[in-house]
This record gives C-alpha cells, sequence and structure tokens, in this order.
C-alpha cells in the first residue's frame, strides 16, 4: 500500500488529466452546482501528504474514515 505522500507525488499525468477535465468542465458550466471547483494539483498533494502524516501520527484510521465520509457526504451538498 502506498502512503498519501506517495500517493500525492505519483502519478502526475492522471493529476493533470483530473485538473484538465475539471477546468475544462469549469469552463462549460455557468451554475455553480454543476461545477466541479477543482482544488488544484499542488493543493490536492499537500492534502494528502497532511492526511497521511496525521492518520500516522494519531493511529487513528477509524476516526479519520468517518472523516472522509463526512467530508464527501458534506460535499455532495448543494451549497
Amino acid at each position: 500500500m502506498r502512503s498519501g505522500a506517495d500517493a500525492a507525488r505519483g502519478r502526475p499525468s492522471e493529476q493533470n488529466e483530473l485538473a484538465g477535465f475539471g477546468n475544462d468542465n469549469d469552463a462549460q458550466q455557468h451554475a455553480r452546482d454543476q461545477r466541479m471547483l477543482n482544488i488544484t494539483p499542488d493543493t490536492g498533494a499537500l492534502l494528502a501528504v497532511r492526511g497521511a502524516a496525521w492518520a500516522h501520527a494519531t493511529d487513528h484510521a477509524h476516526d479519520l474514515r468517518q472523516r472522509a465520509w463526512l467530508a464527501c457526504a458534506t460535499w455532495s451538498k448543494n451549497w
């Protein structure tokens, strides 16, 4: 299993492809609820590293899964 830092550094072509897809979508969509509102690849890498460091330092994998689920559930709501 790869660490968060390895995953953040790995596969830059996929990161760029996803960022490009999101940017293209956002350029075509004018309604906020239809836009992806992406974070940048650099921010994603930082979040992956910080999240992995937090999970490793505290060893609360269950809590991390709960927070990830909550973040996904919150993100799916229309703001």
